[in-house]
């Protein structure tokens, strides 16, 4: 079976969730257990994770996989986006 537009653009949402949940559960432990001491390290952690997530929620490779699914002959047009 092919990968479908629709199913990169999946994959690729899940990543940037992955992402900034990964971020928002280091930001929670930020708060709440990590040492003092580790907080430039945790800073550089979560800067990297932040960016990483939206260059990929918004880079041009977000960009053609959109183009892609709106393009594509998808059977279920709930899977069709309606816009970029």
């Amino acid at each position: 079976m092919s990968v479908t537009a629709y199913d990169q653009l999946c994959d690729t949402a899940r990543e940037v969730a992955l992402l900034t949940s990964t971020e928002s559960a280091l930001s929670w432990d930020q708060e709440t257990f990590m040492p003092a001491k580790a907080l430039t390290f945790r800073a550089s952690q979560m800067s990297w994770l932040s960016g990483k997530a939206h260059a990929l929620a918004t880079g041009r490779m977000m960009e053609k996989l959109l183009d892609k699914a709106l393009e594509s002959k998808l059977r279920d047009p709930k899977q069709r986006p309606t816009s970029k």
